[in-house]
């Protein structure tokens, strides 16, 4: 199956791409090294644009700039970069997960309910449980088994 360009440009955005770095990165990779005129005509978008534009990507380190005969061209960096800065992000986050756990509630003295619709909140619940209780400890979940069991019944029955 072939992946459109409108469905690369919303992965991208998804990845932490805006809409015009999306549109500058994806003519990039396609047209190779690169000047200002060819990226901003491939992109779409006005010339002044696509500089401020470059000097972000630049910053993300994903585009490198060339200097050739008083010329700029853009060197673009493979996609598999933005797989590496997602990983980073990934890591800087799971450092700051503990501070933002001790931190979630604290202003709450009152007890919470939580209340879950629909089969796939109530299966993400189930695999926090997993994840959050210690050998030995015991829950409890009030529900209606036989509507679990209905919605998927293997996924119930192994937990």
């Amino acid at each position: 199956m072939k992946t459109t360009a409108i469905n690369i440009l919303k992965t991208l955005k998804e990845c932490g791409l805006s809409e015009k770095q999306a549109k500058v990165y994806l003519a990039g990779i396609k047209l190779g090294t690169s000047s200002v005129q060819k990226l901003s005509k491939e992109s779409e978008l006005k010339r002044t644009t696509t500089y401020s534009i470059l000097d972000s990507l630049e910053d993300i380190g994903l585009v490198r700039v060339d200097v050739q005969s008083f010329k700029k061209k853009y060197i673009f960096e493979s996609p598999e970069k933005i797989e590496n800065i997602l990983e980073k992000r990934k890591e800087e986050y799971k450092k700051l997960l503990p501070e933002l756990l001790a931190k979630y509630g604290l202003d709450s003295e009152e007890s919470t309910v939580k209340y879950y619709t629909g089969n796939t909140a109530v299966k993400s619940v189930y695999e926090s449980l997993i994840k959050e209780i210690k050998k030995d400890e015991e829950y409890l979940i009030i529900g209606n088994v036989d509507a679990f069991l209905d919605q998927d019944r293997d996924f119930y029955e192994d937990f």
